[in-house]
């Protein structure tokens, strides 16, 4: 976890901070040196605002805000080389003597409505259809399974997060449900992760079909 420790002992906030950093991998710290105990003019306001400005907030931006650079290198990296890389392999895996195996991998973040995210989610799922055409296509000679991913620990992605797991784990699993399942979460702590996200969407959903059925039964 991110902690943010405020205190008016700078030197008492420096050694909780190391000792965190020292007793928690991954964890990270910001101090900030404040008084609490004094009289809360409109200046001492500012500085306390000023100051907890200064922590980065990690969000994404809506769609009319994106760089169109960004958009254009989203889309060529999760939609446009995976058409393409898969198109080389095909060839390559049909001429191989024995049966061949492709793994394509789908973040989870493509199942739901996601603000800030939607051209990454929506170019995740592009292979949501991608992966079961070529399932069809090549099922005489290829197995192809989608991985509908969570959080895995690499350089991009350094916290441990809850349900994040290890790349060793990871390959384990996914290689085990190879040439059985069509698709798979790849683990089960992706699995169960996933199907709490999930439960909201379906009840909200629930939710407002019978509101629009109540109404309609009012109104006749």
């Amino acid at each position: 976890m991110k902690v943010v420790l405020v205190a008016r002992n700078e030197e008492k906030l420096q050694a909780v901070a190391k000792e965190i950093k020292e007793t928690y991998e991954g964890a990270e710290t910001k101090t900030i040196v404040f008084d609490f105990n004094q009289n809360y003019t409109s200046e001492v306001i500012k500085e306390l605002t000023e100051k907890f400005d200064e922590i980065e907030n990690r969000r994404g931006k809506n769609f009319r805000e994106m760089n169109d650079t960004k958009i254009y290198n989203m889309i060529n990296i999760n939609v446009t080389a995976t058409a393409v890389i898969t198109k080389i392999f095909i060839p390559k895996l049909l001429a191989n003597e024995t049966r061949a195996g492709m793994v394509i991998v789908r973040g989870y973040l493509c199942n739901f409505p996601c603000p800030t995210m939607s051209v990454y989610s929506a170019t995740k799922a592009y292979v949501t259809q991608f992966s079961p055409s070529k399932r069809e296509e090549y099922k005489h000679k290829i197995d192809v399974l989608l991985i509908n991913t969570g959080s895995v620990k690499n350089n991009m992605n350094i916290e441990r997060q809850l349900c994040t797991i290890i790349p060793s784990q990871y390959a384990k699993t996914v290689l085990d449900k190879l040439g059985y399942d069509s698709w798979t979460s790849g683990h089960y702590m992706h699995a169960i992760r996933q199907c709490y996200l999930h439960k909201p969407i379906e009840e909200d959903t629930s939710n407002a079909s019978e509101k629009e059925n109540q109404q309609k039964r009012l109104k006749s």
